[in-house]
């Protein structure tokens, strides 16, 4: 009975490795798809674009990666006797700083989220571009201290391009006359001597007849 089970976890552990980051998994325990599109609440018109009320969310996965400081795969026996060397030299230091695969790891995932850099996620059901680790659980007790069960939430982030065209701004344009001042039109200053000679005129005239009557 035995013998069967050892072998479905080798299978387990060997059959489904990941590499996140230059983080190597040595299992993925499971894998979460959601797709998401989000429809308005409010009343579409009979007739209208349904489309343009329906709106598709960033696609988010879930990983739930497992990696262990003495992993099965015998291609990791060096990566373990790394480790144990580790481990005794800090019998005669006093750095007690975590070490480990386990420790390491979940470092390096740590620095692939505050990158902040889009990466491709690789799964046996899909592949998904311009995803962005959002959120990283570590699930750890006494009874797997050695073992990291690592939770992560991957998030699709929406690139656009913008293009930009050139446009030529040219004073004069064929075709287009520029902008004329009509003949004859006079300012108001102009416009008020005028009126004000004309009106001066007019009462040394008057002035000029009550004079000659009274002489």
């Amino acid at each position: 009975m035995t013998v069967p089970v050892a072998s479905g976890l080798i299978k387990m552990f060997w059959g489904t490795r990941l590499n996140i980051g230059g983080v190597t998994f040595d299992g993925i325990l499971s894998t979460g798809h959601e797709n998401t599109l989000r429809i308005t609440t409010n009343p579409i018109e009979f007739g209208a674009d349904v489309a343009d009320h329906a709106v598709i969310e960033p696609r988010r996965i879930t990983v739930v990666g497992i990696v262990s400081d003495h992993p099965l795969s015998l291609s990791n026996v060096v990566r373990n006797i790394t480790g144990v060397v580790e481990s005794v030299g800090g019998l005669f230091n006093n750095d007690t700083a975590p070490s480990g695969i386990s420790v390491r790891a979940y470092a390096d995932l740590r620095e692939v989220m505050e990158s902040r850099i889009p990466l491709t996620l690789e799964t046996n059901l899909a592949n998904y571009d311009n995803m962005m680790l959002v959120e990283m659980k570590v699930d750890r007790d006494k009874e797997t201290s050695k073992v990291a069960i690592l939770n992560m939430v991957f998030q699709e982030v929406f690139l656009t391009y913008t293009d930009i065209s050139l446009v030529s701004v040219t004073p004069s344009v064929a075709g287009v006359a520029a902008p004329t001042t009509p003949a004859g039109s006079k300012s108001p200053l102009a416009l008020t001597k005028s009126v004000a000679s004309s009106w001066a005129k007019n009462v040394k005239n008057f002035m000029a007849q009550i004079t000659s009557v009274f002489n």
